[in-house]
């Protein structure tokens, strides 16, 4: 559901997305190889969870690029919410646009054909995808800092600015214009450095 946005999050009723889910794992379960003492609904199950981990490297990359266009947004002071079906509610304009581009990165990539992959000769053992999770987990992280540090530079500078002005000015006069600037300006170094932001998104997804 995360790779094809048509199919996830708001986009189709939750009973639809899961009947959706249901078919699909259903149509491939014959496939499955799996001992014959275990019952055939077990096999199912533990196949299911053994893919966690791929799932969550599959979405990391989208959920760290939203959390990092989310903090781009507060920084900047914005209330806006995106009314877009194919990403979580409460999503913020910039963070939508770092998940749609993650997302586009990522399928460009062959995005796909590595979770296929990953599938193919995914551990399972319960301590190998606990330790996987883990590791996608931080990965996550580490990618959504590694986005947002310049956004937090770029607010540390203005901000002192905006201190060093206001000692030389009347900061009552100033201070009804800070919030306008402030926007100003964080749009202005995102423009700026766009380019390097998308370059190391597409990084980022091309390495999941």
């Amino acid at each position: 559901k995360r790779l094809v946005p048509a199919f996830g999050l708001r986009a189709l009723p939750m009973g639809a997305r899961v009947g959706l889910a249901l078919t699909l794992g259903v149509s491939v379960a014959p496939a499955l190889s799996y001992s014959a003492t275990i019952p055939f609904g077990l096999a199912v199950a533990l196949q299911a969870l053994s893919g966690l981990p791929v799932a969550l490297s599959a979405a990391i990359v989208l959920w760290a690029a939203s959390m990092a266009g989310g903090l781009f947004d507060d920084l900047r002071h914005s209330r806006e919410m995106s009314s877009l079906p194919i990403v979580e509610e409460g999503t913020s304009p910039t963070g939508a646009l770092f998940a749609l581009l993650a997302a586009i990165a990522f399928l460009e990539t062959g995005g796909t054909g590595r979770v296929v992959s990953a599938l193919n000769r995914n551990a399972s053992d319960v301590h190998s995808l606990l330790t996987r999770v883990v590791q996608d987990l931080l990965s996550g992280i580490h990618i959504a800092i590694a986005l947002a540090v310049p956004f937090l530079v770029a607010s540390v500078l203005f901000e002192l600015t905006a201190a060093l002005v206001a000692r030389a000015l009347s900061p009552a006069r100033l201070q009804p214009i800070w919030a306008p600037l402030r926007t100003v300006f964080l749009l202005v170094f995102l423009a700026v450095i766009f380019e390097r932001v998308l370059a190391l998104i597409i990084l980022i997804a091309s390495r999941v």
